[in-house]
């Protein structure tokens, strides 16, 4: 048996490995929502995205965010999945691209985003959700598996 999974690991350990640094560097997402209130009627909001190699800033919140909803995505497996969504205008828009559990921490933010939305004496509001986490868990998981492949195919070899 060990003479079998020589090959195999050596042809999909690495598959397995590259699969993981893909998972890690493309799920890996924080988000920041910045709101500083101008007036009692105004504040001024910017959504900053940070991944590997790419950072987005959408400054045209200001005025134009209204509320903050959770949308649950029911899978296959039963897991629920959750992401934040922003009313902008007559737009809604992603808080963040990654669509993950947590549902108590998310709906923490929404009741932070909606409270400070809803009262004009609350000054500032910094929202921060940070997925880095769950794309380190998963693409570590895969990586992990694929060393393991490699390993005990090389092993199995000699």
């Amino acid at each position: 048996m060990s003479s079998r999974i020589g090959p195999v690991g050596l042809i999909i350990g690495p598959l397995f490995l590259a699969a993981g640094i893909a998972l890690a560097i493309f799920l890996s997402e924080i988000s920041t929502l910045k709101c500083e209130r101008v007036t009692a009627a105004q504040a001024d909001c910017v959504l900053i995205g940070a991944k590997p190699f790419r950072r987005t800033t959408r400054t045209d919140l200001s005025n134009e965010l209204q509320q903050a909803d959770l949308i649950r995505y029911r899978n296959t497996d039963a897991d629920d999945t959750y992401v934040i969504v922003l009313k902008v205008a007559d737009d809604w828009i992603s808080f963040t691209d990654v669509k993950s559990s947590g549902f108590r921490r998310k709906r923490r933010n929404v009741d932070r985003i909606n409270d400070f939305l809803g009262d004009p004496n609350q000054i500032n509001l910094e929202v921060v959700q940070d997925e880095r986490w769950f794309a380190f868990g998963l693409g570590g998981l895969f990586a992990v598996v694929g060393l393991c492949l490699i390993v005990a195919g090389g092993v199995a070899l000699f």
